[in-house]
């Protein structure tokens, strides 16, 4: 994620709000997914934390329009640079 270092700690402070509001990473029950699909990814916090959280999943991909260093990120988690609305009219 691109962006002054205001723009990023309000993103933080956002998923972390939002983490607190549903009670965790996801509204939902999850049992088992083998694949996870973050669009929008940012820093990559949430596919991070969802990586973390199913260990067991095959893999969790991050997609931005922005590279994310994914060195420090769980061996089942990746990103890929792609802009959703390149084709879009």
């Amino acid at each position: 994620m691109r962006g002054s270092s205001r723009e990023v700690r309000i993103v933080d402070r956002q998923h972390d709000a939002l983490k607190l509001l549903v009670g965790g990473n996801h509204i939902r029950s999850v049992r088992n997914p083998r694949s996870i699909l973050d669009l929008g990814t940012g820093k990559g916090a949430w596919a991070a934390d969802i990586a973390r959280e199913f260990g067991t999943a095959d893999e969790v991909v991050g997609v931005d329009i922005h590279a994310v260093d994914s060195s420090h990120f769980p061996p089942n988690c990746r990103f890929e640079v792609y802009s959703l609305f390149r084709n879009v009219i």
